[in-house]
C-alpha cells in the first residue's frame, strides 16, 4: 500500500506558532517603559540582544544603521570552557564578530560580558512591545532630569554567586535561566551626552564579514571572577567609561569646566558639581 503524504500549511489555516518567550530588561522613563535588553534562553545557548543605538559611529562605517547587536553564550565544542560571542550587523551588510573564552561559568565564577552606558532612551525604538508570555525585569531609574544608565552584565552558573559583592555605588538584579545566571549591576552617570558607550573583553581577534583571522586565539580562556573581584571590576569599569565619555567631549566644554574636570580626573563628584555647565551638551 502506498503512503499518502499530507503537508499542512498551518499559517494558511489561521494557526500561528507562538513566539518563544523572552526576558526583557526595562526601565521607566518619562512615563513610558523603555526596553534596554532582551534575553532569549535556549538552554545551553543564550542570546542577549541589545536594543542598540540607531547608527554605528566608528569610521569607516559611521552613520550606518545598526540592524542588530547581540551576545551569545554557549559551551565550547572543543574544550571545557564557555564562549561568549558578540555579533554586530549593519544595514550595509557588514558584520563584526568578537569572541571571549572563559572558564567562569564552568567553575562557578562570574564572567563580565559587557559594560554599557546607554544612549538616550527617549527614542520610540526603546518602547516596550512585549508578548504576554515574556518575563519583565524592571530596573529603577534616575530621578535627575538628565542621566545615563550604565550596566555591567555578568554570567555565571546556577551554582555561582547570586550577586556581585555589595557596593553603595551600584544596584543589581539577577536572572536565573535554564543553565546560567545573569547578574546586572547598574548605576547612573549624572549627565547625558547624546550618545552611548559599549565595552567588552575578547580573547579572539575581531572577525569581519565571517572572514578568516590570522590567529584564531589571542589568549587563553579567562579564569572568571569572584564576587569581590567582580565588584572591583564593575566600579573601575564604570569610572573608566564615565571618564572616556567625558573626555570625548571635553574640548567642547567651557574652558573653566574642562580644566576643572581634567584636574579632578573626571571623578563623579566633580561632574555633579559641574552639571549645570554640562547642561548645554545634554540632549
Amino acid at each position: 500500500m502506498s503512503r499518502l503524504r499530507v503537508s499542512l500549511n498551518l499559517r494558511s489555516l489561521g494557526w500561528v506558532m507562538a513566539k518563544k518567550p523572552l526576558t526583557r530588561i526595562v526601565m521607566p522613563i518619562d512615563g513610558h517603559i523603555r526596553q534596554i535588553l532582551k534575553v532569549r534562553d535556549q538552554g545551553d545557548d543564550v542570546r542577549i540582544i541589545l536594543i542598540a543605538a540607531e547608527y554605528f559611529d566608528d569610521p569607516p562605517y559611521e552613520d550606518t544603521r545598526i540592524l542588530e547587536q547581540r551576545y551569545s553564550i554557549h559551551p565550547s565544542k572543543q574544550a571545557d570552557f564557555n564562549e561568549v560571542k558578540q555579533t554586530l550587523e549593519l544595514e550595509n551588510g557588514t558584520t563584526f564578530e568578537t569572541s571571549l573564552r572563559t572558564l567562569g561559568p564552568k567553575t562557578d565564577k562570574l564572567q563580565l560580558i559587557f559594560i554599557r552606558a546607554c544612549p538616550p532612551l527617549s527614542n520610540d525604538r526603546y518602547l516596550l512591545n512585549a508578548n504576554a508570555r515574556d518575563t519583565i525585569v524592571e530596573l529603577s531609574y534616575c530621578a535627575a532630569p538628565a542621566c545615563t544608565p550604565i550596566l555591567g552584565v555578568f554570567v555565571t552558573s546556577l551554582d555561582g554567586p547570586k550577586k556581585v559583592a555589595g557596593s553603595t555605588r551600584f544596584r543589581q538584579v539577577f536572572i536565573n535561566l535554564k543553565k546560567y545566571r545573569l547578574i546586572i549591576a547598574y548605576s547612573f552617570l549624572p549627565f547625558s551626552l547624546g550618545r552611548g558607550q559599549l565595552l567588552h573583553q575578547m580573547t579572539n581577534p575581531v572577525r569581519i564579514n565571517k572572514g578568516n583571522v590570522p590567529d584564531p586565539q589571542l589568549t587563553n580562556p579567562l579564569l572568571g571572577l569572584t564576587s569581590l573581584e567582580a565588584r572591583n571590576k564593575t566600579l573601575s569599569a564604570f569610572e573608566a567609561t564615565q571618564k572616556f565619555m567625558l573626555q570625548s567631549v571635553a574640548n567642547k566644554l567651557p574652558k573653566e569646566a574642562r580644566l576643572t574636570l581634567e584636574k579632578a580626573g573626571f571623578d563623579l563628584w566633580t561632574v555633579n558639581k559641574l552639571s549645570k555647565k554640562l547642561g548645554k551638551f545634554q540632549r
